[in-house]
């Protein structure tokens, strides 16, 4: 039984069926709520706490507002909340994201005053001829905002995930499930960072609350084998690849020089 259904369950008939009313409503809204119910309804790994966070959240729901926003602020508490990987500890982890979804991060975080200003700071750090001076150039850059979203090599943990070569972005962007919900980045470059996680940062499972009201995003089943999240893949011949989460990060990590793929 799935982490949401052990605690609806759980609850007075009452509560029960306001639940189920507003899982109702959510699965049949204009916003495609009905793979976000089943990911919750499939959740394995988010601690009963958490659950219990969101569906207060849900009950509390003023009627007002949007429910998705309602969905999505509740998430947010639980964020990063998942259990720590169990497989051995990967050498390498690597993000992928379009470069203007990152300028937009650049913008957001305060590290640029706007969108240009960090178009022309990014293109600067990317010119540069060795990983040395592209960190010199980042200077501590973060590579994420709120969260980091993190692949790693399946077959060879000891090899930085983008070691494999060929893919488009699109390709890239299929395999991963990212960014699945943004047409409005598809031409633009996808950045791809390799880089080393220090010993004491957290890799975390994904779960429902990190994914929030993304589509794309599948949870562990509670009978995977893996010991480890993994993408669901939107690449019509591609598997999809390990996933895990953890707190943000900076460009002083990076391992690889920052590649671009178009």
């Amino acid at each position: 039984m799935s982490c949401f259904n052990k605690v609806i369950h759980g609850m007075p008939d009452v509560d029960q069926a306001s639940v189920s009313a507003l899982l109702t409503q959510m699965a049949t809204g204009p916003d495609g709520g009905g793979q976000i119910v089943q990911n919750m309804l499939n959740e394995s790994k988010l601690p009963a706490e958490y659950v219990v966070i969101i569906l207060d959240d849900l009950k509390n729901h003023d009627d007002g507002k949007a429910l998705r926003d309602t969905y999505e602020r509740a998430c947010r508490k639980c964020q990063l909340k998942g259990p720590v990987i169990t497989c051995a500890r990967p050498h390498f982890l690597g993000k992928a994201v379009s470069e203007s979804r990152y300028v937009e991060v650049l913008t957001a975080t305060g590290c640029h005053s706007d969108d240009i200003t960090a178009k022309e700071f990014l293109d600067k750090a990317l010119a540069a001829p060795t990983l040395d001076e592209q960190k010199e150039r980042l200077d501590q850059t973060p590579l994420g905002r709120f969260m980091i979203w993190a692949t790693f090599n399946e077959r060879n943990p000891e090899q930085p995930p983008f070691i494999e070569t060929g893919y488009t972005s699109k390709e890239w962007r299929d395999i991963l499930a990212i960014e699945q919900d943004r047409p409005d980045l598809a031409e633009s470059p996808l950045l791809l960072m390799d880089y080393m996680p220090g010993d004491s940062l957290a890799l975390r499972f994904p779960t429902v609350a990190d994914a929030e009201w993304y589509q794309y995003f599948r949870p562990t089943p509670s009978n995977s084998a893996r010991d480890y999240g993994y993408t669901h893949s939107c690449h019509p011949a591609e598997p999809g690849r390990p996933e895990v989460v953890h707190e943000v990060v900076h460009s002083d990590l990076l391992s690889h020089p920052i590649r671009r793929v178009v």
